[in-house]
This record gives structure tokens, C-alpha cells and sequence, in this order.
């Protein structure tokens, strides 16, 4: 830790920020160097849950934010929709993948490798903000940050899907034990109830289940591990336009 002198909010967060390092650029790029590793995420398809959404017309092409794309598989999935896709992640190496991947497939996808909190976002320029493992990955401290930066994102009109870690699917720790170790584990795990607390503030929550486990023939990615939520912003609600 440094000595610099904690006085606005921004540089409390950054503290706090640097508090936990366990999960910093290096650390990412390292976990999505190893593409053959056996992990569940590294796989080809999307998640059943978008595709639900897309299938019900509940979810409509537009413009879409995907927060934490990792290799690009909700993103190709966005792009086939026919969907104009800004997709972000804060590892090099997964936004490398993810460009070879959309190349391939002749896709053009707007790539960013970036935290998302420095991401320059018009106000509510999008008609959907989709997360798949990003959000789990953030300490405490970013939570209302990221609620902001979504409701900022997010047209009046427009949805936002998450997938998370359930309890199980989480390393298991509290708020206070992040701090008092220093670190995440390997994603932090939410109870339902605690979702509702933390985005219905901000949201109309319009679905919150269990992803459905998916086999290798449905070419879908599924596990019960996570949480499926779709949401809408709340009418009239303020928004921060910083960021």
C-alpha cells in the first residue's frame, strides 16, 4: 500500500481496489492463455438462458454491452443475431481469442479490452447490457458502481441479463472475509435474496432462476451454478452520468 492521502470516494475505491490484487490483469491473462485447460466456460456455445430470452422475444436485436466477454461466445451468438456488440474484458489474452474467434466467423464485434469503470459510456445508449461472469468477480466496494454504470448503459426501454455465481457456485466467502483475506476466492456467490437487495433498487427484476444444466449435445452452456436474471430499469429512476 501506498502512503497517498485517502480523501474523495474515488480514491477510497482505488485503495480498496488495490487491497485485492488476487485477480488483476496478469492473473487473467494467464487463466485464458491455456485455451485447452478444462473449464467450464470455455466452450463454444451461449448461454441457454440469452438464447431463452432471444427465443421468447423478450430479447430483441439492438445495440448490446457485454460486460466480461471472456473468448466471445455470447458475443458471436449477439453478432449472428444481428446485433451491433460492444463487448469488453479485462484480459488481453481473452479479447485476442475472442477476435480470432469472430474473424473466423466473419462477425463484426466492436472488442475493448478494458475494466469496465473506465469504459466511456453515452448516456443510455443501449437497448441491452448482458453479463456472464463478470460481476461475481467484483469485490464489494464496485457493486453500487456497477449497478450505476449499467443503469447509465441501459436505454429507458432496454434490458439487462446477468448470469452469476449462486452459493455454490462461489468461493464461499463474506464481504468482511474478501477484505480480512485479501482476496475473492474464485468469484463470489449471491443468494437470491441478495440479488433482489442489491439490483432492485435500480431494476424491475422480470426473472430470477437457476440456469438449467446443459449436456454437450444441446449446444448450449448451462449450469446450476449460476443465477439467470433479466431485468428492466425502474421508470423514472435518477442516473449518475459519471462514471
Amino acid at each position: 500500500m501506498t502512503d497517498k492521502l485517502i480523501y474523495t470516494m474515488h480514491d477510497v475505491l482505488e485503495m480498496l481496489d488495490k487491497l485485492l490484487q488476487d485477480r488483476q490483469e496478469r492473473w487473467w491473462d494467464e487463466f485464458f492463455s491455456d485455451r485447452g485447460k478444462e473449464c467450464p466456460f470455455f466452450v463454444e456455445w451461449p448461454d441457454e438462458n440469452l438464447v431463452a430470452h432471444f427465443d421468447s422475444g423478450e430479447l430483441r436485436p439492438g445495440r448490446v454491452l457485454e460486460l466480461g466477454c471472456g473468448h466471445g461466445r455470447n458475443a458471436l451468438f449477439l453478432a449472428r443475431k444481428g446485433c451491433q456488440v460492444d463487448a469488453v474484458d479485462f484480459s488481453q489474452e481473452a479479447i485476442a481469442w475472442a477476435k480470432e474467434r469472430a474473424g473466423s466467423a466473419e462477425l463484426n464485434i466492436n472488442f475493448i479490452c478494458q475494466s469496465v469503470f473506465d469504459l466511456d459510456i453515452r448516456l443510455r445508449e443501449y437497448d441491452i447490457v448482458y453479463d456472464c461472469g463478470c460481476f461475481h468477480h467484483l469485490p464489494p466496494h464496485r457493486r453500487q458502481s456497477y449497478v450505476e454504470l449499467v443503469t447509465k448503459a441501459l436505454k429507458p426501454s432496454g434490458h439487462f441479463a446477468l448470469a452469476c455465481f449462486t452459493p455454490e457456485g462461489g468461493s464461499g466467502l463474506t464481504d468482511a472475509e474478501v477484505y480480512q483475506q485479501r482476496k475473492l476466492g474464485g468469484g463470489l456467490g449471491y443468494t437470491d435474496t441478495q440479488l433482489r437487495e442489491i439490483f432492485s433498487r435500480a431494476f424491475n427484476i422480470l426473472c430470477l432462476r437457476r440456469m438449467k444444466e446443459m449436456t454437450a449435445d444441446a449446444k448450449l452452456f448451462g449450469k446450476e451454478f449460476l443465477w439467470a436474471v433479466l431485468m428492466k430499469p425502474l421508470p423514472n429512476k435518477p442516473v449518475n452520468p459519471g462514471r
